[in-house]
């Protein structure tokens, strides 16, 4: 009885070892592609309205790759922080004969955690909210999956929300950021960052946070600060960013590396709308169901990178947008 448990437990193992080698080979491909991945957004037609204010795209496509678009025309994806905002876009939607009445639309809000939020400004969804009945129903879920928020106008001069699966394919609504008289690399060299320590590394300005911050906290200061919260897309600045920070500060810090929003569960650069090219992570992170959707630099085991939990405080490295795109 003893010897077959043993036999049992030995092809376990391997078998174990076998799924494991080949999850790393995909993951190593997934990485290694991921700077050739194709780019849909040239052949997407966006119409303005409400004097550019908004620019809706004439194609559905999923979460992420509404995101990425948005990005790519400096815009954001919208968030629909108060009722005026929100009965301006429906009546323009209902009204407005260029404008698709029965389309369904991202917004930029995610359930990250459990905790809805408006990714693209970085706060809670609390002041106000317009969920259909028996939404939101992410947290009720038993596969967890329904991790990014739809609105539908409702032909009454209003906007309802819903909770989707981050993988359907929605018409894609980007808004315009408000404007702003100082670009974010001004800001940092006029030390107008709030309670941060000003850094030069090889030309470029970076603002540490003097108190720790969990990874929404962070990304949401960032952005109060018309900056955002530091990618290491490029080995070179992943190496240059962990010196840097090590000379000053001995905790661990967040990056904008998070698989929110992923239907694959590949992470992402947050901040850029991109996926990794590069990555610092010693051992490849399983998939898995838990809150381990944010990636931390680990200062005390060489500056590799570790998925944890999003609502956990570390340091915070907030870095300029390359234009005027992210100002708040």
């Amino acid at each position: 009885m003893n010897l077959r448990k043993h036999v049992v437990l030995r092809i376990c193992l391997l078998w174990g070892k076998i799924f494991l080698v080949l999850y790393i080979l995909n993951e190593d491909q997934h990485f290694t592609e991921a700077t050739e991945a194709k780019d849909d957004c040239d052949s997407v037609k966006f119409t303005e309205f409400l004097g550019g204010k908004y620019h809706v795209g004439d194609k559905s496509m999923t979460w992420m790759e509404a995101h990425k678009c948005c990005i790519k025309k400096r815009l954001r994806l919208i968030s629909l922080e108060t009722e005026d905002e929100s009965n301006s876009l429906a009546h323009e939607f209902d009204h407005n004969q260029k404008l698709d009445k029965t389309a369904e639309l991202w917004t930029s809000a995610q359930s990250i955690s459990g905790l809805h939020i408006w990714t693209s400004i970085g706060q809670a969804l609390k002041n106000y909210t317009s969920w259909a009945p028996d939404q939101p129903s992410s947290s009720t879920r038993k596969d967890g999956k329904k991790e990014c928020v739809i609105a539908k106008p409702n032909g009454t001069d209003s906007i309802l929300w819903s909770d989707e699966r981050c993988d359907k394919t929605c018409l894609v609504v980007c808004e315009r950021h408000p404007g702003c008289k100082d670009g974010p690399a001004d800001r940092i060299r006029k030390m107008e960052v709030k309670d941060a320590t000003d850094i030069e590394l090889e030309g470029s300005q970076y603002a540490f946070a003097n108190e720790k911050k969990s990874w929404t906290e962070g990304y949401r200061y960032c952005r109060q600060q018309g900056l955002q919260l530091i990618s290491l897309e490029r080995q070179s600045k992943n190496e240059h960013i962990v010196e840097l920070w090590t000379s000053k500060r001995k905790d661990s810090f967040w990056t904008s590396g998070t698989e929110v929003g992923r239907y694959d569960k590949h992470f992402y650069w947050a901040t850029l709308g991109k996926e990794f090219g590069y990555h610092g992570f010693e051992i490849l992170p399983l998939p898995r169901r838990d809150k381990k959707n944010c990636i931390l630099v680990q200062t005390n085991k060489n500056g590799s990178w570790i998925d944890e939990d999003c609502w956990k405080k570390y340091g915070i490295i907030c870095e300029p947008y390359t234009s005027c795109e992210g100002c708040a």
